[in-house]
């Protein structure tokens, strides 16, 4: 946007200067009806989009105040004849747009938002601040005891769909590496999916409580509206409140699914199939994981086969470091395992065992997943999109896509 805005300021400068000097142009009929009527139809556009999205009356205002400026200054420039009249012409319009300028903090509906907007950044007091700082303290203690939980942040603007990568905390909604196609298919997420309307919630994501929620690990819930006002698209959770006040709601879920695991049963499952119709086996997240169909099982037990003798757990998982680029477990296993971390699968992660490379396995259908031995082990999953194997798996990939169309 700003690559466009800049030659666009430098432009209207130049017009400026070029006015001053020689006058208004010589407009032409034909030329000024047409541009006329493309104005007319992006203000309907505009107007339409504003009642889908249910917010007419802000984008209504926002397109009114350029609309009016526009239309004086049009009336100004025309009737100022000589060039002291195009001076006085010129000065109005700079006061008129400094004016503006000033009036809504430099930024309009349609581009920006006032400073009042970013209060949850601002380390002064505030709703915004006091909401924020209850949260984070509350993840600390979770984190603190080995509990990576995550946020669904539904109605608050105001910045907040931002402030999850700053703060540390992962918004399954915000603007995150959450986002990606199969992930927003399969939970139901998409552009302006912290609005209630336009939150989808598909077979495979019911509801806060259903399988693929309590894998993510969504264990907070924020909303601008109590949870019994919310509108009847929403499903409702059993959740006490953690913070409550005039804009902001925070509600606490029972514990969900923990972010890593071992399971000494896999499952297989078609993934895309089964985020597809939203049919999502049932399993035991005790010792149980949906492996997909396309990963091997070498040594852990398939389908219905049971342990030769009873164990009360396959083992122990403990995140040592969880970073953007790196996360290390300690693993011990009292049989042939599948270590499951529920962070999403994608392209360029890869798994070590011991320091010796695995292959990864896409596990409970978005997440990742190695087989591990008996024993202690530290297992490490690490991001290199730019390993020669994974461009090389890149360009496959794209080979692939141009062969089939």
């Amino acid at each position: 946007l700003m690559i466009a805005l800049v030659p666009l300021a430098l432009l209207s400068a130049a017009l400026l200067d070029r006015y001053l000097r020689d006058g208004r142009p010589m407009l032409r009929l034909w030329p000024t009806l047409a541009v006329a009527l493309l104005i007319g139809l992006g203000f309907l556009v505009a107007t339409r989009a504003g009642l889908k999205i249910g917010r007419f009356d802000k984008s209504l205002v926002a397109m009114l105040q350029p609309a009016l400026l526009l239309s004086l200054t049009a009336v100004l420039l025309h009737v100022a004849a000589d060039r002291r009249a195009r001076v006085v012409a010129a000065t109005v319009l700079l006061a008129l747009t400094a004016t503006e300028l000033v009036a809504t903090n430099a930024t309009s509906n349609m581009n920006a938002e006032p400073t009042s907007v970013y209060a949850v950044f601002d380390p002064r007091p505030s709703v915004d601040r006091g909401t924020l700082d209850a949260l984070v303290e509350a993840i600390k203690a979770d984190r603190a005891s080995g509990r990576f939980p995550r946020v669904e942040m539904l109605g608050p603007e105001r910045g907040w769909q931002n402030a999850g990568m700053v703060f540390g905390i992962v918004n399954t909604l915000g603007y995150n590496p959450l986002r990606f196609a199969v992930y927003e298919k399969a939970v139901g997420s998409g552009q302006n999916n912290h609005e209630f309307r336009a939150r989808l919630f598909p077979r495979s994501f019911r509801g806060y409580r259903s399988p693929l929620a309590r894998m993510l690990g969504i264990e907070y819930l924020m909303f601008d509206a109590p949870m019994e006002a919310l509108p009847p698209n929403m499903p409702r959770a059993r959740a006490f409140p953690l913070v409550s006040g005039p804009s902001f709601y925070v509600y606490r879920l029972p514990p969900a699914a923990p972010r890593a695991y071992l399971a000494w049963r896999g499952v297989k499952v078609d993934s895309q199939t089964a985020i597809a119709k939203g049919d999502i086996p049932d399993i035991d997240l005790d010792f149980e994981a949906l492996i997909d169909n396309a990963d091997p099982l070498l040594s852990v037990r398939q389908g219905t086969e049971t342990l030769d003798e009873a164990i009360e757990s396959p083992g122990t998982a403990t995140i040592v470091s969880h970073r953007a680029n790196e996360v290390v477990i300690t693993a011990e296993a009292a049989v042939p395992t599948i270590l499951v971390l529920h962070d999403l699968y994608y392209p360029g992660w890869e798994v070590e065992v011991d320091g010796e490379r695995r292959p990864m396995l896409k596990a409970n259908l978005l997440f990742r997943g190695v087989e591990i031995g008996p024993g202690k082990h530290t297992v490490r999953f690490v991001f290199r999109p730019f390993s020669a194997e994974n461009l090389k798996a890149a360009l496959d990939i794209v080979r692939h896509r141009k062969g089939t169309r």
